[in-house]
């Protein structure tokens, strides 16, 4: 048996998926060849690729609840408006200075400096994720 043993804990599910056209299909075709993966490893590759991007933290949605006066401000909202601040004000060389990643936080209204200063942790690791630099 070729590939990863199977897992007894892991529910395999097939799907089938529809591409928009041919020009969409050639496309992937090719990447694949050149990367000499079939179809099937690429698409996965992208998934993966696609949870790496969002499970960390990344993309955080805002609720509309939080736009109504005294509307809750959830630490993913506070975060996703830190980071948006944050990549309008980095220096042309993409760098931003943690001071102002620790400021930022208590502008937003972080009261407790250790959890400034972990909420800037994970914004740090975010930043380098998209090609900004911290500066200690």
């Amino acid at each position: 048996m070729a590939g990863r043993p199977p897992d007894p804990k892991r529910k395999n599910t097939n799907y089938m998926i529809q591409f928009p056209d041919q020009d969409f299909m050639n496309r992937l075709d090719n990447i694949a060849k050149r990367e000499g993966i079939s179809r099937k490893a690429l698409l996965i590759r992208f998934v993966e690729e696609g949870f790496e991007k969002h499970d960390r933290g990344g993309n955080p949605q805002t609720q509309l609840e939080c736009y109504a006066e005294g509307g809750k401000v959830t630490e993913a909202i506070m975060i996703g408006r830190v980071r948006t601040r944050l990549r309008m004000s980095a220096d042309s060389n993409g760098i931003i200075s943690y001071s102002r990643i620790v400021q930022a936080f208590k502008e937003e209204g972080v009261k407790d400096g250790r959890k400034r200063v972990a909420l800037a942790k994970k914004t740090i690791e975010w930043l380098k994720g998209h090609d900004l630099k911290v500066l200690f």
